[in-house]
């Protein structure tokens, strides 16, 4: 018997092989955290007469916070509007992105009861002590030249910042030209509104007491 003639044949077999290949490249470090300003930061708020401050206060993302109200200010030269402050040290804050100093802000006492209800010379003593409270202590150091005396406020050496937080520029105020007082003052400090007086430097060797002459009213540096 005759053998037919194959006319198809098998489909053919292929193998794909996968390679892997590998990246010799390391990830990229993660950047180093920077540290975060944390200095206080207020808003102020200024309405006709009518004067406010707000702390401000950082919620984490998808947190919810609940800052302290406004409390009422005293205006002294505030501008109307809003303006944003941040303390360089107690008592002193800067103009946020600026270099004008202002005084950081401080909560008016309620008002006195009626006077029919407390005697008129405790309310004047609790008036001053609240003024006094009110204003930061400034002081300025007295500089001596051929031509003249100036008082300085150095309160760029005097803000104290976290270790590891960056440290902003400052640029103090300009010194203030001021009549020479005597020779053994070296400094001048507000101690109330608009009230200022003299220090005067210690000479006294260790271990010896001295008597040096007690602080003097004298005027206060103004521009």
């Amino acid at each position: 018997m005759a053998r037919a003639r194959r006319t198809q044949f098998a489909t053919p077999l292929v193998m794909v092989v996968a390679s892997a290949c590998g990246s010799s490249k390391a990830p990229d470090p993660k950047p180093e955290p920077q540290p975060t300003d944390t200095r206080p930061r207020w808003t102020l708020t200024r309405q006709g007469d009518r004067c406010t401050a707000l702390q401000q206060r950082d919620c984490p993302p998808g947190a919810s916070c609940n800052p302290p109200p406004p409390f009422a200010i005293a205006c002294a030269d505030l501008p109307e509007g809003a303006t944003r402050i941040v303390e360089l040290k107690p008592g002193r804050c800067v103009v946020d992105g600026g270099n004008r100093l202002v005084t950081c802000p401080v909560e008016l006492p309620p008002p006195p009861p009626p006077p029919s209800t407390v005697d008129a010379g405790v309310a004047a003593a609790a008036s001053d002590a609240s003024a006094a409270v009110a204003v930061a202590q400034v002081r300025w150091q007295v500089q001596r030249s051929p031509k003249g005396c100036a008082a300085f406020e150095d309160v760029c050496s005097q803000a104290n910042f976290p270790p590891g937080q960056p440290v902003p520029p400052c640029n103090p105020p300009a010194p203030i030209k001021i009549e020479c007082p005597p020779d053994d003052v070296v400094a001048i400090r507000e101690v109330s509104p608009g009230r200022c007086m003299t220090q005067v430097k210690d000479d006294c060797p260790p271990d010896v007491k001295c008597n040096p002459p007690p602080p003097e009213d004298i005027a206060c540096p103004k521009r």
